[in-house]
């Protein structure tokens, strides 16, 4: 029969260094029962003297294998009470390492060149080893580039690499350690055939999303990331890429993908309300796939008490299908934009593709506008050229603690285009985020926009700018910040620049809070000033993106709203 329970144990680790100290708690078995009621005392025993030998363990991936453990156990009214004072002693460092390559198989004469290049391009990226004599030893960073040296190897075709010697020898009298790596390469892989298995698309358009030739030297990286673009590009549901190695003749190793075909037709309803926009309800579907070809369609539409927006679109992938397609789409939108109205009807070309981490889009539009001011109506037909530029990096999409927005656009018309207007626009957007330490972050915006046109033209609402709002200017009403006429009525200007700071602090999990700084306006001219608010907010982290309720106050006193200040509410990532 067991004994009788004792109560619980409090153990106490004292230690200089807190990294230390957490290792040690991770090696401790009597730290680890501490919260047990059902341990008896010859057992707290046996734990507390296996401790000394846990706690040397523990300090040895450090460098640290000569400690000074004073160690003591009490019985006391409420349980038990252990005690480890800790010197880890001097440190165990680095007195010599070496990395060798041997190159293993010899290779036929055919590719010895392409080899020793594979040779000189393994050693540039594994060289200089992350060691230095003198250094303290640290079982991780040994640990950590044995990795590397084979992960690397196997990314440039080497799949049969492996350590003929990897030794670290530590002398713990004289508290000095010796690293030797030598690397067998063994024959350079190289991709063979590569078949695609799926029932929905031509073969020929399929071997187009494979970005490597038959020949190349065999990349498990260069197969993910074909695996990404196929799932990226909605055809599939479901798709598996497997390597034969087991298969390969003369080192040449042939590929299967396996692709299960996504539904065909997609359909999709939403539902939003922001400050701004009021509420709207959304109406998608998609087609995926219009024809072997790998044609799909889009279709959408959006209505909000502000804007009301249908679009459909056809797109038609170019040469390569996960990063590059033609575009043709309709649209028609009716828009309220401050005391003015616009109701546009259009048709526009576009080709979309990658550079680097930059989506590049060169498009044309065709545009049949109405544009509503207080002052009356004019129509406007042009033909609008323009090109922009969009690329973005964060380490988390819903909320990203760091990361970067950045987007350019370039756009304009002319009569020789067969259009009513002249004009020239560009605009450029970037957003920041970065951390401050682990529950603050710092957020920063800035929209810019230029427009240049002659003074006896006149430029269509859509064209015109207009500031204010939970993604502007907050403090001010959406869209009320620009040029008004001589009526006082807002009517857009050419100009723009707003800004914006702002702190957030996350209090729990779920719940955070924010302070920010606002400023900008929409001008007829670069010498008007800016508007500036100031405020708070609550964020909700909600499973699908934060939602953010802010208060903010106008600085100007003159354009302080008659309750003091404004209400915004929006939902939706920053970047």
């Amino acid at each position: 029969m067991p004994a009788q329970a004792e109560q619980q144990i409090d153990v106490e680790i004292l230690v200089p260094d807190e990294t230390l100290r957490g290792n040690i708690a991770a090696f401790l078995s009597i730290y680890q029962y501490r919260d047990r009621d059902d341990l008896s005392a010859p057992a707290v025993r046996r734990l507390h003297e296996k401790a000394p030998q846990e706690i040397r363990r523990a300090l040895q991936p450090y460098g640290y294998y000569s400690p000074d453990i004073t160690s003591r156990l009490q019985h006391t009214a409420g349980g038990w009470h252990a005690s480890y004072q800790v010197a880890p002693g001097p440190a165990v460092i680095i007195n010599h390492y070496s990395l060798s390559i041997a190159p293993g198989i010899p290779p036929d004469a055919v590719t010895e060149q392409g080899r020793s290049n594979a040779i000189r391009e393994l050693r540039s990226l594994l060289l200089p080893m992350p060691f230095r004599q003198g250094q303290r030893l640290e079982h991780a960073r040994y640990s950590s580039y044995k990795d590397r040296v084979l992960k690397t190897a196997l990314s440039l075709g080497f799949l049969d690499a492996r350590f003929e010697t990897a030794r670290l020898e530590v002398d713990t009298d004289r508290l000095q350690a010796d690293i030797r790596l030598r690397l067998a390469l063994g024959p350079r892989y190289r991709f063979g055939e590569v078949t695609i298995e799926q029932d929905i698309l031509n073969d020929d358009f399929m071997q187009r999303f494979v970005e490597f030739e038959q020949g190349e030297p065999f990349d498990y990286d260069k197969l993910l990331n074909l695996q990404y673009s196929l799932i990226d590009s909605n055809y599939f549901s479901n798709v598996s890429v497997e390597p034969h190695r087991e298969q390969a003749v003369e080192h040449i190793v042939p590929i299967t993908i396996r692709a299960t075909a996504n539904e065909r037709t997609r359909y999709r309803v939403g539902f939003g309300y922001g400050t701004d926009t009021g509420g709207r309800v959304t109406f998608g579907m998609q087609r995926r796939y219009v024809n072997r070809r790998g044609h799909w369609l889009d279709a959408e539409a959006q209505f909000a008490e502000v804007r009301n927006t249908a679009t459909v679109a056809y797109n038609i992938p170019l040469g390569r299908p996960g990063s590059e397609y033609f575009r043709i789409a309709a649209k028609s939108q009716f828009e309220e934009l401050a005391d003015t109205e616009s109701r546009i009807n259009e048709l526009s070309l576009s080709r979309v593709r990658s550079l680097g981490r930059w989506q590049q889009t060169l498009y044309t539009v065709l545009r049949k506008e109405d544009s509503f001011l207080p002052e009356g109506e004019f129509e406007s037909k042009t033909v609008v050229p323009g090109a922009s530029w969009l690329t973005n990096r964060m380490n988390n999409p819903l909320y990203p603690t760091e990361g970067y927005k950045l987007y350019g656009d370039i756009h304009g018309s002319h009569p020789a285009l067969g259009s009513d207007e002249t004009y020239l626009q560009v605009r450029v957007q970037g957003r920041r985020a970065w951390p401050v330490s682990e529950r603050l972050r710092f957020f920063s915006r800035l929209d810019i926009g230029y427009t240049a046109i002659d003074e006896e033209e006149e430029l269509p609402v859509s064209e015109r700018f207009f500031a204010g709002g939970d993604q502007s200017v907050r403090g001010f009403d959406y869209n009320r910040l620009a040029p008004v006429d001589a009526e006082g009525n807002i009517v857009g200007g050419k100009y723009l620049l707003v800004g914006s700071v702002q702190l957030d602090y996350r209090i729990t999990q779920n719940w955070g809070v924010s302070t920010f700084y606002d400023a900008g306006n929409a001008m007829e001219s670069l010498d008007e000033e800016l508007e500036a608010a100031y405020g708070i907010g609550a964020i909700w982290f909600s499973p699908v993106g934060p939602v953010r309720l802010s208060v903010a106050r106008p600085v100007n006193e003159d354009r302080v709203p008659k309750s003091g200040y404004e209400i915004h509410f929006n939902f939706g990532p920053d970047l």
